[in-house]
C-alpha cells in the first residue's frame, strides 16, 4: 500500500493534479459522445416529425379527393404545389419520389422531376432511391444514410434521410439532415466544454500551487533552521513565523519556545561561568 508520507510535498500535489485532469478528461469525452447522440437524434427526430406532419397534410387532401371536392389529380397537385415553396431551417426541403421509384418533385432540383432517380447513386455507389424504396415498402418508414449535395452546392456530403410511404398514391415522402450541420453545431458545445475544463484545471493548478507553497515554505524554513541548530551554526535570536494557525504555524511556536529556553539556558550558564 502507498504511503503517502514517503512522498515530497510537491509529488503529493502533482499527484492530485494528475487526478483532477485525468477526470476531467474522463467528463469531457462522456459529455462529450452524449452530446454527440442527443444532437443526431434531435435532428433525427426533428426530420420525422417534419415528414409525419406532411403526411398528415397529404391524407387531408387525400380525404378531400375521395370526399370527391376535389379530383386526386387536383389534390395531388395542390399537396406539391406546398411542398415545393414548403422551407425549414433555412434551405431545408421535402422531396416526394414514388416506388418504381421515378422523382415526383424535388425542391432543389426541378431537373429531376418526372424522370426515374432509379439509376442515381452517391459517390459511394449506394443506390439512394432504391433504397429508399426498399425501407418504405418493407417498412413504412426508416431511415437512410448517402451523400448529397447541399443546397446551392456541387459536392456530395454525408446526408441521413427519413422516408416515409404514403400507399394510397404510392408515394414515398422524405426529408434528411447534413451530418456536417449537426456537427457544426458540436463543435461549438465541444468547445464550450472543453474551455470550461481548461479553467477548471487551471483554478484547480493555480489552488494546490497556492497551497503547497504555504506547506512548503514555512516547512522548509523550520529545517533550515532547525538544521543549522543541529550544526552548531544556527541563531537562536531568530524566530519562525507563526502568524497563522495551522499545524505549521504550531509547529513554529513549539520550536520558537524551545528555541526561547534554551538561549535562556545558555544565558544561565553563561552568567555562572
Amino acid at each position: 500500500m502507498l504511503n503517502l508520507r514517503q512522498l515530497r510535498v510537491k509529488t503529493r500535489m502533482l499527484f492530485i493534479i494528475c487526478i483532477v485532469f485525468i477526470g476531467l478528461v474522463t467528463l469531457a469525452v462522456l459529455s462529450l459522445h452524449y452530446e454527440r447522440e442527443a444532437l443526431y437524434d434531435q435532428q433525427k427526430e426533428k426530420v420525422e416529425k417534419m415528414v409525419q406532419g406532411v403526411i398528415s397534410i397529404t391524407k387531408y387532401y387525400h380525404g378531400l379527393s375521395v370526399a370527391g371536392e376535389m379530383t386526386e389529380q387536383e389534390a395531388k397537385d395542390t399537396v406539391i404545389s406546398i411542398l415545393n415553396n414548403f422551407r425549414y431551417d433555412g434551405n431545408n426541403y421535402v422531396w416526394i419520389n414514388d416506388n418504381k421509384p421515378n422523382m415526383i418533385m424535388h425542391a432543389f432540383k426541378p431537373d429531376l422531376n418526372g424522370t426515374s432517380v432509379a439509376d442515381l447513386r452517391d459517390p459511394d455507389g449506394v443506390a439512394l432511391f432504391i433504397e429508399m424504396v426498399n425501407v418504405a415498402t418493407s417498412k413504412g418508414k426508416g431511415y437512410v444514410p448517402y451523400k448529397w449535395p447541399k443546397p446551392g452546392a456541387n459536392a456530395p456530403v454525408d446526408k441521413t434521410s427519413y422516408v416515409e410511404s404514403f400507399t394510397p398514391w404510392s408515394w414515398i415522402i422524405g426529408t434528411g439532415i447534413y451530418i456536417d450541420n449537426v456537427e457544426d453545431v458540436f463543435a461549438v458545445h465541444r468547445n464550450i466544454i472543453v474551455s470550461i475544463s481548461i479553467i477548471i484545471l487551471a483554478s484547480v493548478v493555480m489552488l494546490i500551487h497556492l497551497i503547497g507553497s504555504s506547506i512548503i515554505r514555512p516547512s522548509r524554513e523550520a529545517y533550515l533552521s532547525m538544521q543549522n541548530i543541529a550544526e552548531g551554526d544556527g541563531d537562536l535570536t531568530q524566530p519562525l513565523t507563526t502568524e497563522v494557525n495551522d499545524a505549521i504555524a504550531r509547529l513554529g511556536k513549539a520550536f520558537n519556545s524551545f528555541t526561547d529556553k534554551m538561549r535562556m539556558s545558555l544565558k544561565d550558564v553563561a552568567q555562572n561561568a
